[in-house]
């Protein structure tokens, strides 16, 4: 196993995060606006939650906003893998937040906020919320509110989960070079921050096509070569 050359200490990677990105922003202008946009009309729905009921929705607003300045400032830095969990994380704080505000609240049964807040009570409440706070449950929420709003949060969820959210190859493939000799794979280099323009471009299942995986320009943390 030959390894790189590269600085590997903590010390060296956030210094490279943080170059990344004030470079970022500069490079890709109108991507950058399009991030700030979404970012300043969450900044405006939270000027609006001082006495939102249930009290749970507000902070989990919240979180919801927070989750997205990080992976914003995730995919600045050029960690596209991990970028996406925190962007899953957005999504899912955000339709709980949904989830507990849209609670029909029936006689007789707790809540979605007693049933959340009570998660770690014992074991038989953990299983209750997981069943109560489900995707599909969620996505069914957003639907009665806004089916195109639905579908949409569909998308970005198994986006997210593809890229990065879970263990998937176009998450690998986006921070990898793969070089090859005579059709057959020499090396593998994973990067731990890319700055490519294109990191999220189709990938084919099994071609085995160095060309489609490349991403030149990352941050080289470790070479692995057979």
């Amino acid at each position: 196993m030959a390894t790189s050359n590269t600085d590997k200490s903590l010390a060296s990677f956030i210094a490279r995060v943080q170059a990344n990105q004030e470079g970022n922003r500069e490079r890709f202008p109108d991507q950058y606006r399009i991030i700030e946009r979404v970012d300043a009309c969450l900044v405006s729905a939270s000027k609006h939650l001082a006495y939102a009921k249930p009290l749970f929705i507000g902070p989990m607003f919240l979180r919801a906003h927070y989750a997205y300045k990080t992976a914003a400032s995730m995919t600045l830095a050029g960690q596209v893998p991990e970028s996406f969990v925190i962007m899953r994380s957005c999504l899912e704080y955000a339709g709980y937040a949904l989830a507990i505000f849209a609670d029909p609240q029936l006689e007789d049964e707790p809540s979605r906020e007693q049933v959340f807040v009570n998660r770690h009570a014992d074991e038989a409440s953990m299983r209750i919320q997981k069943q109560e706070f489900q995707i599909i449950k969620i996505e069914k929420t957003i639907a009665s509110c806004d089916q195109k709003l639905a579908n949409i949060f569909r998308f970005l969820y198994d986006r997210s989960i593809n890229y990065g959210a879970h263990p998937n190859p176009h998450g690998m493939l986006t921070a990898m070079n793969m070089d090859k000799e005579d059709e057959k794979i020499t090396s593998i280099t994973t990067l731990a921050l890319t700055v490519e323009p294109l990191p999220l471009a189709p990938y084919p299942c099994v071609s085995g096509s160095t060309k489609c995986c490349s991403r030149k320009g990352g941050f080289v943390i470790e070479q692995t070569t057979n």
